[in-house]
């Protein structure tokens, strides 16, 4: 059984860990290690409370920090943080008292009493209309889900009371809801019950206005009221059928067109108008997130919109609440980017209101490209979603929005609808029930994650990786998630603890990893004769700088040994070539060949665009050759892109062993992988 690492962090106890409570219920300094009989482990010792004062023997070595040595071997009694065999940290001390300063510093420290907010867990947005998102939020240990437990109010053929009251809104919600189809109640009761069931927190989104109350998908001023009586109305409504909204979107992304647009001043109005209706209805207990929008990055609508909220309106307020889709442009740098939109939401949020929940109520990437090798574009619902690359990414993000204060990140979404589309192609469960790999990589932080958990992150971030700590009564919880193509090793160091062991490890996403060639230095690669670089195609063939152009007889091999699983060949050829004159082959030695059976995707024009992918591919492959007979015209073919996908083998994280500081481990992470750490006594 684990022993407390941080019990005087748990509620409902005040203090700060280097305090104890006076007669007047104040806090007041103490020694660290100092039980106090309040029937917990106040010291921080790890200890069993025994509900008596401390043993007094004056003939015991002085430890006046608590920090486990006595003073004959402490450089510095005072400070709990310095000891001998003491974690480094680079601050001109000597925390180990070995008489040297800042030596040995791990890449990464992290300081256990040092804890920022709860950590509630995960979930995901879900579909009221199906139950397919039930196993992939049970695989997370989910905890809060995000629902349009509502209909698209155009749809239901009731008329809207434009101009009406409460009461007038209570009859329109409950004939909409009356009615079949998406959003009935029918749907809210049978997605409420699972909800109920697996003990979710539900956030409630109601989707958008009736198109009434707009102009040109606009929400009109005079209509604020009327939109405000509506969403109270469905609050209401859903309350009274036995469904309980403990958190509430009053309007999806209210920064864009494509359900509602609100004018930011009309949003801090909404917001108000929204909260003094529910309490007029005694619906108290149902806080307001928002203002929900499409992006985190300050200088556009956040800006706006922050910028708009009266007093009144933070007061409304019941947490802060966006979505991060802010990688669309990123064209591959999606993980800088996403670091940098959602440090700059929560830095002005805290400045509004530091005592605000955040919520990121939506979670994707839209970032199709992974250190430029380009996926298919999510506008051509594409598998961008499927690759382990986004399995990564989506734990890197979530690392770094919970880095950031966010209380919970909930992926869009659970599982992808039936409807189709590019929104539908998103789930950690697609239409067909194949799970993808970012349902991996999120179990596995939701799996070590145990309730009441706060974020600590390191005292000096790492430039390259999404790095994140939590601490729980038990456990001490890392994850480091590497979205680059190189590997990254860290040392990883923690003070405030007693020497602790490595218990768990999950590595994650290094099934594979793509490598992309360039064909402008015609390296890791060999060709026969009649192929040539062609420096001049970038004037026929758009956003392509150099590619390989070959006459008959030639081939161009790729690879260099490591095991390849699959493969992307992006070739041009002259209109009038038969489809399937072009021969791939593959080899374990690079000396014997045999061929693979591929499937060609035709893109014709005055030059045909064929992509080449293996519809099977032999184990152990090391090389593979794209050869091509002797054609008319000359220059039959050339090959313009080429991707390799990898497999580096296992990926695991050895246990250190024995280790001269107990508190210091190294780990690997290799390119496109991830690793979820459980450190404990």
């Amino acid at each position: 059984m684990f022993h407390s690492l941080l019990l005087a962090c748990a509620e409902p106890f005040p203090c700060a860990p280097d305090q104890l409570l006076d007669a007047d219920g104040g806090c007041v300094s103490r020694p660290l290690g100092t039980d106090t009989g309040e029937g917990r482990d106040t010291g921080l010792d790890t200890s069993d409370d025994t509900g008596e004062p401390p043993d007094t023997d004056d003939t015991a070595p002085a430890d006046a920090d608590g920090d486990g040595s006595p003073l004959s071997e402490d450089c510095d009694d005072g400070d709990p943080h310095v000891f001998p065999g003491a974690v480094e940290a680079r601050d001109g001390r000597d925390q180990d008292c070995d008489g040297l300063v800042d030596e040995d510093v791990p890449d990464l420290l992290f300081d256990l009493h040092a804890t920022r907010h709860a950590v509630w867990g995960l979930g995901a947005n879900v579909w009221p209309d199906a139950d397919a998102w039930v196993d992939p939020v049970t695989t997370l240990n989910g905890r809060i889900v995000r629902a349009g437990l509502g209909p698209v109010w155009d749809t239901t053929g009731v008329e809207v009371p434009l101009g009406g009251g409460a009461s007038d809104y209570d009859a329109y919600v409950a004939s909409a809801m009356a009615t079949t189809g998406f959003g009935s109640l029918e749907d809210a009761l049978t997605t409420s019950a699972e909800i109920d069931r697996l003990g979710l927190d539900l956030v409630l989104l109601n989707w958008e206005a009736p198109s009434e109350m707009e102009a040109s998908g606009v929400l009109q001023s005079a209509y604020v009221e009327d939109f405000a009586h509506l969403v109270a109305a469905l609050v209401g409504y859903l309350g009274d059928n036995g469904i309980a909204v403990p958190w509430l979107e009053v309007t999806n992304e209210p920064d864009g067109a494509w359900n509602t647009y609100v004018y930011p001043s009309d949003y801090a109005a909404l917001v108000v108008a929204v909260r003094a209706d529910l309490d007029a209805r005694g619906l108290v207990d149902t806080r307001i997130a928002g203002p929900g929008l499409s992006t985190l990055a300050q200088g556009g609508a956040s800006t706006r919109f922050l910028d708009a909220l009266t007093p009144d309106a933070v007061a409304a307020l019941g947490a802060w609440s966006a979505h991060g889709y802010d990688d669309v442009y990123a064209n591959g740098d999606g993980v800088t980017v996403f670091r940098d939109a959602v440090a700059d939401f929560s830095a002005r949020t805290r400045e509004v209101d530091p005592d605000l929940p955040f919520l990121l109520t939506e979670l994707a990437s839209l970032d199709p490209s992974y250190h430029g090798v380009a996926t298919e574009s999510p506008l051509t619902c594409g598998d961008w979603s499927s690759t382990e690359g986004y399995g990564v990414r989506m734990l890197a993000y979530t690392l770094l929005a919970l880095g950031e204060g966010a209380s919970t990140a909930l992926p869009w979404q659970a599982a992808d609808p039936d409807w189709g589309g590019c929104w539908g192609s998103f789930g950690m469960v697609d239409a067909g029930g194949t799970a993808r790999p970012y349902l991996a990589t999120l179990a596995a932080l939701a799996d070590a994650l145990p309730e009441g958990a706060r974020f600590v992150a390191p005292e000096e971030g790492d430039p390259a990786m999404a790095v994140a700590g939590f601490v729980a009564e038990d456990r001490f919880v890392l994850a480091l998630a590497n979205p680059t193509s190189a590997p990254r090793t860290r040392t990883i160091g923690w003070s405030g603890a007693e020497p602790l062991e490595l218990t768990e490890s999950v590595p994650l996403g290094a099934a594979s990893y793509t490598q992309a060639y360039g064909f402008d230095d015609l390296t890791n690669l060999s060709f026969g004769p009649g192929v040539w670089q062609d420096t001049a195609s970038a004037e026929y063939f758009a956003d392509d700088d150099m590619r390989l152009g070959g006459v008959g007889g030639a081939w161009i091999v790729l690879g260099e040994g490591t095991p390849i699983t699959g493969f992307v060949l992006d070739a041009w050829r002259w209109s009038g070539i038969e489809s399937g004159a072009f021969t791939v082959e593959a080899s374990e030695d690079g000396v014997t060949w045999i061929d693979v059976p591929t499937d060609e995707y035709l893109e014709a024009g005055p030059w045909d665009r064929v992509t080449f992918m293996p519809s099977g591919m032999p184990a152990g492959v090391g090389w593979i050759r794209l050869t091509w007979p002797a054609l008319d015209p000359e220059w039959a073919l050339e090959l313009g892109g080429a991707t390799l996908e990898l497999q580096p083998g296992a990926f695991e994280v050895p246990d250190p062993g024995p280790v001269p500081a107990p508190r210091v481990i190294s780990v690997e992470v290799p390119a496109e992988s991830a690793v979820v750490l459980v450190v404990a006594r």
